[in-house]
């Protein structure tokens, strides 16, 4: 891939690097174009990021990617028993770096402008917050559609429950869906460090119970 700053096929002289990023920067974009233009309901009413953000940063989504995929290919460098990654990681790195590169910027710089036509306070509260956290609800459901999904451009506004139908077809207690979402969102915002944690999370989050179970009896 030729870039301003590089040729990254080059610096790691590495064959599959090129396409791999290629893939991952195509996915992403198509589910940042998904997101923006699709209703989220959210609270009592239905919030599009099409209406209080621009179009999501192609330069900043690379940058993202970019750097995910370098770190990753590094780890792989460095690391002999990483050689073929779990999907986990590539969300946690791809999830961490669009943390940081923050995608979604908002149209609007004041709250006339923001609650235009609106009346109720608690349905402006609910806006204002989906302000702040535009960026990290979508990256919490981009990274919860690549370990469960199967469509990311689609999944991504409707993370899969596969695992979650599992658990509970098998009286297993399990945490809704929203829940584990409400709680990434969260970490996004105020905890995160690293990807690191992001992947030990996500590895957690798919391990299925029931298989561990069905594991367990077999041995």
């Amino acid at each position: 891939m030729k870039i301003y700053n590089g040729n990254y096929e080059y610096e790691f002289k590495d064959s599959e690097y090129e396409n791999e990023i290629k893939a991952f920067l195509d996915s992403v974009k198509s589910a940042a174009v998904k997101f923006y233009n699709t209703r989220i309901p959210i609270g009592t009413i239905n919030i599009s990021p099409q209406q209080i953000c621009y179009e999501p940063n192609e330069l900043l989504i690379n940058k993202a990617v970019q750097d995910a995929l370098s770190d990753i290919k590094r780890i792989k460098d460095y690391h002999t028993e990483v050689k073929n990654p779990e999907i986990a990681k590539f969300a946690s790195y791809i999830g961490y770096w669009l943390s940081r590169a923050k995608p979604f910027s908002l149209k609007h710089n004041k709250y006339e402008a923001l609650f235009l036509g609106m009346n109720d306070n608690e349905q402006k509260k609910v806006k204002l917050n989906f302000c702040y956290a535009v960026n990290e609800i979508f990256i919490a459901e981009l990274m919860l559609a690549m370990i469960f999904g199967g469509d990311l451009k689609n999944d991504v506004v409707s993370a899969s429950d596969v695992c979650l139908n599992i658990r509970k077809s098998n009286n297993m207690r399990i945490t809704p869906l929203n829940t584990i979402l409400d709680l990434l969102v969260y970490y996004l915002i105020y905890r995160s460090r690293g990807p690191q944690e992001l992947e030990l999370f996500l590895i957690g989050l798919s391990a299925c119970p029931t298989q561990m179970i069905k594991d367990f009896r077999a041995s």
